[in-house]
């Protein structure tokens, strides 16, 4: 590295072992990094995280004191192995393992990628004393060697589970190849998302939050908006009821460094301020003295995580694990989700049109076609939406790998032989929303091949078919319309992962049993 340190190298604002950090934080698990005694600079870049460092005095004599080390603090539990200097991991990837460790416990879980075994490595808890055991700088290869039976890969997209970088032109070449895979194209810009825009300007910054609902309201719980100390703001609470009071209290709020709790509406004090809807709100206002567990909080959700920001009586503004969004005592915690995605499959003008419409609506999208087209073959002058080749992924069932459970899946083929298996592996996969197009008779006759290709019952009755809420949409616009207003049915039925810890984390004390530990 040239006398650099690469965990401590910068990405989009952030340390590398910051980046890994958030996303093993992301999991909801407690998160142990093994560091060498006296290692301030590393320790100086986990400032702030819930997490606990665990020093390694012998760690001259190799990985395999590390792996001792992690062992040991995480007897009673299963123990997942992330090396830090793997840049394209996020915590969807480490959450997917996670999500297989609950459905097969006793398994070695081994990322790979392209048919390749990689890293993260998870190991249950009956073996974690085989590593306590190691020595030298061979890693945990012997244990794997020893119980191949157990051992279940994991496959996860592109080569996220195999590329590490050890050198300053591995660095320079990943950083400058960065954004020119195939990924999802976003959609168009059509709402300002307040945080982002807070966290690409320097100035004195208020949040405001809507913390209760009492009757009819124009937005819900959780709903925020930001505003400046030049008086301008991005994002609104209502339909322009309460913002123009707000920014004058906001002032107030910049000045002391304190929160300030309003009511509007009904039992509001501020009798000359009416809401039409008739309801009442509670808005919570905050200072952001330090934006760190905002740019924390982005860096997650990039990964296609959830993650949550609790709000403390004293303008404290901390990271936690993603929970339902209310109060948590005198804590205001807010879920933050990743954005819907779509994944088209299909060939011709119905499944471009059904890119367009949804990235007009906003939605990033993924236009994979299963025959010879290729990119850059859209029909439609000056938009790409999002269309790859087969052979980007390896595939459609490369593809896939990139949903996620915030992902909706739409299938629009007039051959049905060539969607059986794409259909098979998003139904078992995480997706929130999975479609396809045909005619009723069609869906009866796709139900029987995905029955003999192996699926349960209540795997198939997740699928949408016919997809979309028009009856009988024959043409690409109808269509487009229809499945679009489909996925946005669904995605209001999304919810939030439980925590995997049991302790609450906005609190002081243990983050869960031994047994939740990974």
């Amino acid at each position: 590295m040239k006398g650099d340190d690469k965990l401590l190298r910068r990405i989009d604002g952030l340390a590398q072992i910051r980046r890994i950090a958030l996303a093993a934080l992301a999991t909801g698990y407690p998160v142990n990094v093994t560091l060498p005694e006296g290692d301030r600079d590393r320790r100086a870049a986990l400032a702030g995280l819930d997490l606990t460092i665990l020093d390694v005095a012998d760690h001259a004599e190799g990985m395999a004191a590390s792996l001792r080390r992690g062992a040991v603090a995480a007897r009673g539990g299963a123990m997942m192995v992330v090396p830090a200097d793997m840049p394209d991991l996020g915590g969807e990837d480490l959450a997917r393992i996670c999500r297989q460790h609950r459905a097969v416990p006793r398994a070695i879980l081994r990322a790979t990628s392209r048919g390749q075994p990689g890293h993260p490595v998870l190991f249950p808890a009956d073996l974690l004393a085989g590593i306590e055991a190691l020595a030298g700088d061979a890693g945990a290869a012997l244990i794997i060697r020893r119980h191949t039976d157990r051992l279940i890969g994991v496959p996860l997209p592109c080569t996220r589970a195999t590329l590490d970088l050890d050198t300053a032109g591995e660095w320079a070449t990943w950083e400058a190849g960065r954004g020119r895979q195939p990924v999802f194209q976003p959609g168009a810009a059509i709402v300002d998302d307040a945080l982002s825009d807070l966290l690409h300007r320097d100035d004195a910054a208020a949040i405001a939050v809507i913390t209760g609902v009492d009757g009819p309201s124009f937005r819900e719980m959780g709903t925020l908006m930001c505003l400046f100390a030049d008086g301008t703001s991005s994002g609104n609470l209502t339909n322009g009821c309460v913002e123009a009071d707000l920014a004058l209290h906001a002032q107030t709020v910049l000045r002391s460094g304190l929160p300030l709790q309003l009511r509007y509406g009904r039992g509001s004090p501020f009798f000359d301020i009416r809401l039409p809807c008739g309801g009442g709100l509670d808005i919570s206002l905050f200072p952001v003295r330090d934006r760190a567990a905002l740019v924390d909080a982005a860096h997650v959700l990039r990964g296609r995580a959830p993650i949550a920001l609790a709000f403390h009586p004293d303008g404290a503004i901390r990271l936690v694990p993603a929970q339902a969004t209310g109060w948590r005592g005198k804590v205001f915690v807010l879920a933050r989700i990743p954005e819907p995605q779509v994944m088209i499959f299909g060939d011709g003008a119905e499944a471009r049109t059904v890119a367009r419409l949804f990235h007009a609506a906003g939605f990033a999208q993924l236009l994979v076609p299963g025959g010879a087209q290729t990119a850059g073959n859209h029909g439609a002058a000056g938009f790409r939406p999002g269309e790859v080749t087969a052979s980007d992924f390896a595939g459609p069932s490369g593809a896939l790998l990139l949903a996620d459970p915030w992902t909706a899946i739409i299938t629009l083929f007039h051959d049905h032989d060539r969607e059986v298996d794409i259909l098979a592996d998003a139904l078992r996969g995480p997706a929130f929303h999975v479609g396809a197009q045909g005619s009723r008779r069609v869906a009866d006759q796709r139900r029987a091949r995905l029955r003999e290709a192996g699926l349960a019952d209540a795997e198939i009755d997740r699928l949408q078919a016919p997809v979309g809420l028009i009856p009988s949409a024959r043409d690409p616009q109808s269509l487009a319309v229809s499945v679009l207003a489909g996925v946005v049915a669904a995605s209001r039925s999304t919810t939030v992962p439980a925590p995997a810890s049991e302790a609450m984390p906005t609190q002081e004390g243990p983050r869960g049993h031994p047994g939740d530990r990974a």
